[in-house]
């Protein structure tokens, strides 16, 4: 890491809350590993979602507090639809130029689309350096998701309109960070991308420290802590339900799996309405007594996903999903569990392959399913210590947290350096 004075005041916005569980694992972590760093002044500002912020704000203020972080938020609003987003925005907005103006900040630090949506001016407005952390295709998304139906005009203007201001996203940033090298690949081909400016690959990481290695002994305790018999197979699925994860395609590869071994658990570890789940059942005709839905805190996680010997992610494949980066993947092998997952998924294919953490199907059919659920114990036997090792260089936190450094650095060179390096 190149040392510079500790005098860069860093204004990091994230529309995700931090007392979110995705604020807690994926934004946090990075932004305390920066302060620690002692070569920054993090400044945080967040917009959080009430009953959330009621749960876990003191747990937040305190460790922001204890890694010298100044926390700052506003309140997340549902509705009206639209006019609640832009509201959001101006309340982000009207917060991030007070704090500009009173503590000195040196660069913004954008997570996502919606900060950069009023940060471009701000940053012309006051003269600072920007980073747009580019996340996911959120503009194709909305279509790719069917929120959006290029059919008709209003949904053609408004997805002409976003993608022309993401352009200007990557025009007025000086540094760009992606989830995977599909999307960075991508990006370098766009018209509307001029190459002076740098494109860092950062996936979703996670802390080893805190999804420790499952050990016979975990396994034990987290299945008897779930009632489910020690000697029974453990199928999991970590995250959210609905929208891009494929719960019915899920629960058919499960439905297949219990017809050549009926002693199969199907753990889902999440915070979505369990009533999702269980009607999706009673449609598949799958007898959900051996199904055990559980909504766990990040630190609840480690603990019961000790129970599973071999996980599952199936999503839908798109042009947006190649900016994907599933959180759940680094999590999973850092506590050692393999993974049967689909490709054209961002990285996915490559990183599983490379680390031979688990099997990518390319199709999600009865042929497909089938041939996965013959090799099951071969893919459950790839867990382990060597999992663990082979997933420690990518997904590490420290890993994470060193290339975020060295992009802050790089950022207050000169600008001439700058442009060199982004075409590397």
């Amino acid at each position: 890491m190149t040392a510079i004075p500790p005098t860069k005041n860093i204004l990091f916005i994230s529309y995700d809350g931090m007392t979110d569980s995705l604020g807690q694992s994926q934004v946090l972590p990075y932004v305390i590993g920066l302060a620690q760093s002692k070569h920054y002044h993090m400044t945080l500002l967040s917009c959080e979602k009430h009953h959330n912020f009621e749960k876990y704000n003191k747990e937040i203020k305190d460790l922001c507090t204890a890694n010298g972080i100044d926390w700052h938020y506003t309140f997340f609003h549902q509705s009206p639809p639209i006019a609640s987003k832009y509201y959001d925005m101006f309340l982000l907005r009207r917060k991030a130029i007070s704090l500009i103006k009173r503590k000195q900040i040196d660069a913004l630090h954008c997570r996502g689309h919606v900060p950069m949506f009023f940060s471009t001016k701000i940053k012309k407005k006051f003269n600072l350096k920007l980073i747009f952390d580019f996340r996911g295709y959120w503009v194709d998304e909305r279509v790719d998701a069917g929120l959006w139906d290029l059919r008709y005009f209003p949904y053609r203007f408004a997805f002409q309109y976003y993608k022309r201001r993401e352009a200007n996203f990557i025009r007025e940033s000086e540094s760009i960070v992606v989830l995977t090298n599909r999307a960075k690949q991508d990006i370098l081909s766009w018209p509307t991308y001029d190459g002076k400016r740098p494109i860092d690959v950062i996936p979703c990481v996670a802390d080893f420290n805190h999804f420790s290695l499952v050990t016979e002994e975990k396994r034990s305790h987290a299945k008897a802590i779930l009632q489910i018999p020690d000697h029974s197979f453990t199928l999991s699925y970590l995250g959210s339900v609905g929208t891009w994860y494929l719960l019915k395609e899920m629960l058919l590869f499960y439905k297949a799996l219990l017809r050549k071994n009926s002693d199969v658990y199907f753990l889902f570890l999440t915070h979505s309405n369990p009533n999702i789940i269980t009607t999706q059942c009673n449609l598949l005709g799958i007898d959900y007594s051996r199904i055990i839905i559980r909504y766990a805190s990040r630190n609840e996680i480690p603990i019961l996903a000790a129970a599973s010997n071999c996980s599952i992610s199936f999503i839908k494949p798109s042009y947006s999903k190649i900016g994907s980066s599933p959180t759940k993947l680094g999590e999973l092998f850092a506590m050692g569990i393999p993974v049967i997952c689909n490709s054209n998924v961002g990285d996915v294919e490559n990183i599983v392959e490379s680390m031979k953490g688990g099997l990518v199907l390319d199709a999600l059919d009865e042929q497909s399913f089938h041939q996965a659920i013959e090799q099951i114990e071969f893919i459950s036997s790839l867990g382990g210590k060597k999992l663990r090792d082979n997933a420690d260089q990518y997904y590490n936190l420290q890993n994470g947290i060193e290339k975020y450094c060295t992009l802050y650095s790089r950022l207050f060179r000169a600008n001439s350096l700058i442009t060199s390096q982004g075409l590397k």
